[in-house]
């Protein structure tokens, strides 16, 4: 350990409490199991397969949106004024949107 005796004693006495934290949880865990029939290794997998399954999601908005995105770059680039002009009332669809909204919280 070290050359102090008090931090020893104080490093001892955290190991303990850490100890007997682990065993209180373990303890925990076990009635939680018996009590749901849910192991902790069934949320670990539940879990694993959300968050999969959230990867999985986010992958297809992302092709989605370079998708739509590269179809509006095109039609942009063949009718820019079409565009412009749609950009502009899509602009002021949300501020009417957002105007309406703050209005609405009065």
């Amino acid at each position: 350990m070290t050359h102090y005796p008090d931090i020893d004693k104080a490093l001892s006495a955290l190991e303990g409490q850490m100890e007997d934290l682990r065993k209180e949880a373990r303890r925990l865990t076990a009635g939680l199991s018996k009590r749901t029939g849910v192991t902790p290794d069934d949320l670990r997998a539940h879990a694993s397969d959300l968050y999969e399954n959230a990867q999985a999601g986010l992958r297809r908005a992302d092709r989605y949106a370079r998708r739509e995105g590269r179809q509006i770059a095109g039609y942009a680039r063949e009718n820019p004024a079409a565009a412009s002009t749609a950009g502009l009332a899509a602009l002021g669809l949300i501020g009417i949107g957002l105007w309406w909204l703050l209005r609405s919280e009065r």
